[in-house]
């Protein structure tokens, strides 16, 4: 919610297709410029021809890669919005005392409720006091399927100064500010988060002598 409302606020209406047009044009200029190059080589427009081809390809099957994690998300809402729907009937019937109390049963408690209308609200009471103290621990850097947490410290010993240390994952070097941020609304062009991971955080990204974090 505060990532829409930030949009709402530091963007104008139409925003979006208008960034969506700006890199559209800014790839379709790539995407000439790249197949110029290849024509001035021997045997160039065999190359261009192949070149363009494998870009339209990425271009149309590109975001498959995403479907079934739509898909997926898209049925969990259909099944949230149905087991909601039924804890509204349980709450009218004075069985649960808020909707949001499904979340802490299992889904085969859940459904004994829903047979006998009949709840142990101190289970509820005892989950909902159990999930305020998990929210006070910091989870583990690594976690093996084993269920194993690894710690560990970084290396620093060769480290120049100022750098940052980190898990590698390109190399390279860049110089520049970085702003650590708890307030996803403001208006920042790189951000990396308290907790972003490598990978996750599409607002920008951060690199130095030895680590990148996105």
């Amino acid at each position: 919610m505060p990532i829409i409302l930030g949009n709402i606020k530091n963007f104008e209406p139409g925003a979006g297709e208008r960034r969506f047009e700006q890199g559209r044009r800014k790839a379709w200029k790539k995407e000439q410029e790249l197949l110029t190059r290849l024509r001035a080589l021997p045997d160039g427009e065999r190359k261009a021809e192949e070149a363009k081809r494998m870009i339209d390809r990425i271009r149309t099957f590109a975001g498959y890669r995403e479907y079934p994690k739509y898909g997926m998300i898209s049925r969990y809402f259909v099944y949230k919005q149905a087991l909601l729907n039924e804890a509204g009937r349980l709450v009218q019937a004075r069985v649960l005392r808020e909707r949001e109390d499904i979340f802490y049963l299992r889904l085969q408690e859940f459904h004994d409720v829903v047979r006998t209308n009949q709840v142990d609200d101190q289970l509820i009471r005892q989950r909902k006091d159990a999930f305020r103290s998990y929210q006070a621990l910091t989870p583990p850097r690594v976690l093996t399927s084993d269920g194993e947490a690894v710690a560990g410290t970084y290396r620093r010993a060769d480290v120049p100064d100022g750098a940052l240390t980190g898990l590698p994952v390109s190399a390279g070097t860049v110089e520049g500010r970085a702003r650590v941020i708890l307030d996803m609304a403001r208006p920042i062009s790189k951000r990396a988060t308290s907790w972003s991971p490598p990978t996750r955080t599409p607002a920008g990204r951060l690199r130095s002598s030895r680590s990148r974090a996105w």
